[in-house]
């Protein structure tokens, strides 16, 4: 696969991240669920921290970190079903 290509995906899958993260916002009478959202987006934020600075030009391309913050988002991403129950759709948070 090409840098580039790879480049793309990669730009796809922060973009995907970034949508997913504006719900981690929404508000839950279950606390926990929300917390462990919130833990979440922070997991996966920390680990693409690194590939945005690659994608920018700011940092030369590494692919074992590439790879390792592609690996944390496949961990984390199937958590997310389980974390927004049907209590909590279509309400906002107020607060962090």
């Amino acid at each position: 696969m090409s840098r580039s290509k790879y480049l793309a995906g990669l730009s796809l899958l922060a973009g995907a991240a970034v949508v997913v993260s504006a719900a981690t916002f929404a508000y839950a009478q279950n606390a926990d669920v929300i917390k462990q959202r919130r833990e979440s987006m922070r997991t996966i934020a920390a680990a693409s921290g690194a590939n945005f600075k690659m994608m920018k030009g700011d940092a030369p391309f590494d692919l074992a970190t590439v790879q390792a913050g592609l690996k944390t988002i496949q961990e984390q991403a199937p958590k997310f079903k389980a974390m927004f129950p049907d209590d909590c759709r279509g309400t906002t948070s107020a607060g962090r």
